[in-house]
């Protein structure tokens, strides 16, 4: 068995050395050169979980008790999920190549040195061969890394993420420092004085941490400095405790000078514990550093997803549930009916973590993601799928990462810091499940098993069975290989496609995109995100919902919690005018992500689409609160205070850059592309820019602001005052009074003005008047309407405000107010009433911002913060009248003569007031 235990073992550790650098093969050449680079992908987890079974089966090591007892541990609840769920999947494998790779590692260079009788010589050729690839692998992470910086990108080298490439950085560089010892050592002697060899270890050192520390510093990794922090805090306790122990064996021989040295370094140490406590609680002490530290944890995603895991492996394994029970724990609302439950299985903690996640904080994170495919913690992730026996044997086999470092070989050394480092930061983030960072560290784990195996004391005898065994380890070996190649082909394959659709999207050949993503789905059909990713295209992109709803409900079939897949069935459905069948996914949506202001969105115009306009003014409140809540993740309230009061001053002093700057970074969190539902009933059949109606705030919106806080401001000292009926007449009296002393009307014109501009050039039609009128009530509170007779002249303005309804006449000579209680008012039949409203006002970016500096500016800020619907709805129930059956009856609310003549203006950007 040695020689074909050598040929795999061999061919194990070339597989895992091509793997360690090709998993991402575009992601050799170097950024800028080519796009998308991690989104083709070879699984090398599951080949090296495969390849390891035949390396454990033909060779002549095994574990001892006690990693045997943690391995059937662990093999148990793998094995009986197995046979509960779907059998054999690429996701058991993987669970199973958490123990079987190290395993193999450890067997084969356990074989590789049993016949040495030193283990720590350097120059025994096969510890520099890992040195060697160690070096260069290190070398290529670094040089990848600053080619990154010099395009100003970030560092993500071979993982495709910053915070990944962070810790495999850190975990090449004790390789790299071994090989630059060995190489300034045989470049000088071998029989290098004492000061030659604290300087080429010192060399050797900065060579390799500065360049590395470098990098790992742009890559921003808390886990990776974490992990780091970690070991120096372990090795300088093994080194106290050493120190202490040699220190107490030899206090008595100590003379006294001696003892003086011992005291003065326990008293200095004292002190530096006291003051590194001192330091601690005046820090903490510190409100302002309180808060910083508060605001780092409530907007880290770390701590909802382990919550929330907690309580899926609660609810899913039995021994757990026993345990809260007895306990007396009254969360505990499993309702499995499995006898015994030992995880969710493997790969399927995505499906089945969703209906915790929507129960959790965790969308009160800016960083939130609409898929959970780890929990941030590689223990809750293996508990979670597994069950805690599973978790726990697992983590006692991480065991000798921790052990004290004695008389390590520089083999051992290296492998150990390299595993803690990547398996201390896999508590942190999701690095264990990311090649080519799990590799590594499956590898060194390996490693650092390699004490802990011993070998088969039967001598190998020469029989049929041994040829038997032969036989079947080839065997075996064949349909490994065939299986890895059939389930890499299949996956590199499907990823090609989908890379192709991504980058045909880009250059916005939508119909290649969605024939690249039906090629992806016919090599694998189970695959939902090829589901979400053609449907979505066809849908709105191709405008085919036809096209589109097989595809997405097939989706839905094979996880309805995936992703947005229910906000995309749900548009499906609407654009095909089925909107009551849309309702149930957008309310679906809603609850899958309840802090996301888009589900809200869509819920609301699907409410609108099924007239249900009782629920229409509870879904627009949360909203409301719903936008300040996710602009609270981004600012401090006393800094976004601070800036809408710079974006105030920003738009009074016609500053258009610095405001509408200001505006995308209050809102750069909120989905803001929307418009009113009754836009295209208030324009009638004009068609608008579609920049103008779903792109980024523009020049017509700083028009917009100007008026509006022009006139607030303006009118603010005449209105403002206790909110009593006496005090709003007079405050009405003030405003009406100023407002025609001001303003001169014309009557024979026709023309409609911007209100601001009205005031400016304190003249104006009749028409432009009153909506300037409409407009001061409406930046004071007042649910405004115009009064029109059948000649389409402006005849009073209605005003209602806590539960009293005021009408201003501004034809008479005298100012006319009156006020009468909202039971009493009766509408007059024989006028029409209608809403005066600025286009601006349909879009959804200037509903935000209007609730964001409603909210928090100062008390005289404009006012732009309800939708033109629900103002619609409140004058429609002022009348009287029944729910409206068609929303182009709608129209018959709105004053749209001017519409074509702001049209206009906007499109030839007036000037502003």
């Amino acid at each position: 068995m040695d020689k074909s235990h050598l040929k795999i073992s061999r061919l194990f550790l070339i597989a895992s050395a091509i793997l360690l650098i090709v998993t991402y093969p575009l992601a050799i050449i170097p950024s800028g050169f080519i796009s998308l680079a991690y989104h083709i992908s070879i699984p090398s987890f599951f080949i090296l979980s495969l390849f390891s079974l035949p390396v454990i089966i033909s060779g002549r090591f095994r574990p001892n008790r006690a990693l045997t007892f943690l391995i059937v541990l662990y093999l148990i609840p793998l094995i009986y999920n197995l046979c509960r769920f779907n059998g054999i999947t690429i996701d058991s494998v993987c669970m199973l190549g958490y123990f079987s790779i190290p395993l193999a590692a450890a067997i084969i260079f356990r074989s590789a040195w049993s016949g040495s009788e030193n283990l720590e010589r350097d120059d025994e050729g096969k510890f520099r061969v890992l040195c060697n690839f160690g070096f260069y692998f290190w070398l290529y992470l670094v040089v990848h890394g600053y080619w990154s910086l010099t395009l100003g990108e970030e560092i993500v080298s071979l993982t495709g993420n910053r915070n990944w490439t962070g810790s495999l950085l850190l975990a090449a560089s004790p390789w790299a420092y071994n090989y630059l010892i060995a190489f300034f050592g045989r470049a000088t002697s071998l029989n290098q004085r004492s000061s030659q060899r604290r300087i080429i270890t010192a060399a050797s050192f900065v060579l390799t941490a500065v360049p590395t520390f470098v990098l790992v510093y742009h890559c921003e990794s808390r886990g990776a400095w974490l992990a780091l922090a970690a070991w120096a805090v372990m090795i300088l306790f093994y080194r106290v405790i050493d120190c202490l122990s040699v220190l107490l064996s030899r206090i008595k021989s100590l003379g006294r000078s001696e003892k003086v040295a011992v005291s003065v370094f326990a008293a200095v140490f004292a002190a530096t514990t006291v003051t590194i406590a001192v330091f601690g609680v005046v820090y903490l002490s510190s409100p302002r550093n309180i808060e910083k530290l508060s605001y780092a944890i409530k907007s880290d995603v770390r701590v909802p997803l382990w919550s929330s895991t907690m309580k899926l492996i609660r609810d899913n394994d039995s021994l757990v549930s026993l345990a809260t029970s007895r306990m007396g724990s009254s969360e505990n609302r499993s309702s499995k009916s499995d006898a015994i439950r030992l995880g969710v299985g493997a790969g399927r903690f995505t499906t089945e973590f969703s209906a915790y996640r929507s129960r959790s904080t965790y969308h009160d994170r800016l960083v939130a993601a609409p898929l959970t495919i780890h929990p941030h913690n590689e223990f809750l992730y293996v508990a979670s799928q597994l069950g805690i026996v599973a978790a726990v044997a697992w983590l006692l086999a991480l065991l000798p990462l921790i052990r004290r470092p004695k008389a390590d070989s520089p083999l051992l050394a290296a492998a150990r810091l390299s595993a803690f480092l990547i398996y201390f930061h896999g508590f942190f983030d999701l690095v264990l499940i990311r090649s080519p960072g799990n590799i590594l560290a499956f590898i060194c784990l390996g490693i650092c098993w390699r004490d802990a195996l011993c070998e088969n004391k039967r001598p190998p005898k020469m029989n049929s069975g041994t040829h038997i065994q032969k036989a079947a380890v080839s065997l075996s070996l064949l349909i490994l290989l065939c299986a890895a190649t059939y389930v890499s082909f299949r996956k590199i394959a499907t990823e090609r496609y989908i890379r192709r659709g991504l980058l045909n999207e880009a250059f916005k050949k939508y119909s290649a995109a969605f024939d690249s993503y039906m090629k992806a789905l016919r090599i694998d059909p189970d695959n939902i995100s090829c589901h979400l990713f053609a449907g979505a295209v066809a849908l709105d992109r191709l405008n085919s919902p036809a096209s589109a709803m097989p595809i997405l409900l097939r989706a839905h079939e094979l996880d309805p919690n995936f992703g947005h897949l229910n906000e995309k069935i749900g548009h499906g459905f609407s654009m095909l005018g089925m909107h009551e069948r849309a309702l149930p996914f957008f309310i679906r949506e809603c609850k899958l992500y309840p802090r996301f202001p888009r589900a809200f969105q869509n819920y609301f115009l699907s409410l609108y689409l099924n007239r249900d306009y009782e629920r229409l003014v509870v879904v627009n409140d949360f909203l409301v609160q719903l936008y300040c809540d996710k602009v609270r993740l981004k600012f401090q309230e006393g800094e976004l205070i601070k800036k809408i009061g710079e974006w105030l001053t920003s738009v009074e002093q016609n500053n258009v850059n610095r405001a509408l700057v200001l505006a995308e970074e209050f809102t750069s969190e909120i989905d803001k592309s929307g418009v009113d539902p009754l836009f295209h009933s208030f324009t009638g059949d004009r068609r608008w820019p579609a920049n103008w109606l779903r792109g980024r705030f523009e020049y017509v919106d700083f028009v917009y602001w100007r008026q509006m806080v022009l006139l607030k401001r303006q009118t603010f000292d005449f209105a403002k005052g206790e909110e009593s009926r006496d005090n709003i007449n007079v405050s009405i009296s003030k405003v009406v009074s100023l407002l025609k002393d001001r303003v001169a009307i014309d009557h024979g014109n026709l023309d409609q003005k911007y209100p601001a501009r009205v005031w400016y050039d304190q003249e104006g039609s009749l028409h432009s008047t009153y909506w300037l009128l409409a407009s001061i009530f409406y930046q004071h509170g007042f649910s405004v309407w115009i009064e029109i007779d059948t000649d389409g002249v402006p005849v009073s303005c209605s005003m209602e405000k806590d539960k009293y309804v005021y009408t201003v006449n501004l034809t008479d000579h005298a100012v006319l107010t009156s006020s009468v209680a909202n039971a009493e008012y009766r509408i007059n039949r024989d006028l029409s009433h209608k809403l005066f409203l600025n286009p601006q006002e349909f879009w959804l970016r200037n509903q935000i911002l209007g609730v964001l500096i409603n909210r928090y500016g100062p008390p005289a800020s404009p006012r732009f913060d309800e939708l033109p619907l629900l103002r619609v709805i409140s004058l429609m129930r002022r009348q009287g009248k029944t729910p409206i059956n068609s929303k182009d009856q709608f129209r018959e609310y709105f004053f749209t003569e001017h519409i074509e003549g702001l049209a206009e203006q906007l499109k030839s950007h007036p000037q502003v007031p």
